[in-house]
C-alpha cells in the first residue's frame, strides 16, 4: 500500500547508522561525557597535576581548558542523543522487516 511505502521511504531516510555502530558511538559517547566533565571540573579547581596541560600554564589557561572541556561534552552530548535516536531507528526497522516476514 502506499501507506506502508511511505512509511519505509520514513524510516530510510532517517535510518543512517546500523546497530553495531549506533551502539559503540552510545557508549563512547557516554565514556567522553564523563571524561569531559569530570577534566572539566579539574580545570576549574585548578587542579595542579593538570597546570601543564593548560595553555600558557597559567590561571586563565587552565579556565580556558575547562571551558573547552564542557563544550567538547556538549558535543557528546548530542552525539549520544543521535546514537539513541538511531537505535531506536534500528529497533523500528528490525520489528517492521520481523512483521513483515
Amino acid at each position: 500500500t502506499q501507506r506502508g511505502r511511505v512509511s519505509k521511504m520514513a524510516i530510510t531516510l532517517t535510518h543512517f547508522c546500523g546497530p553495531k555502530c549506533s551502539w559503540c558511538c552510545l557508549i563512547i559517547s557516554v565514556w567522553g561525557i564523563i571524561m569531559l566533565f569530570l577534566l572539566g571540573i579539574l580545570f576549574s579547581s585548578k587542579a595542579t597535576g593538570l597546570i601543564r596541560d593548560a595553555p600558557e600554564n597559567t590561571s586563565d589557561g587552565m579556565n580556558e581548558a575547562a571551558k573547552n572541556c564542557y563544550i567538547a561534552g556538549a558535543i557528546y552530548i548530542g552525539t549520544l542523543v543521535i546514537s539513541f535516536w538511531q537505535i531506536q531507528m534500528n529497533n523500528r526497522a528490525a520489528a517492521a522487516l520481523s512483521r513483515d516476514s
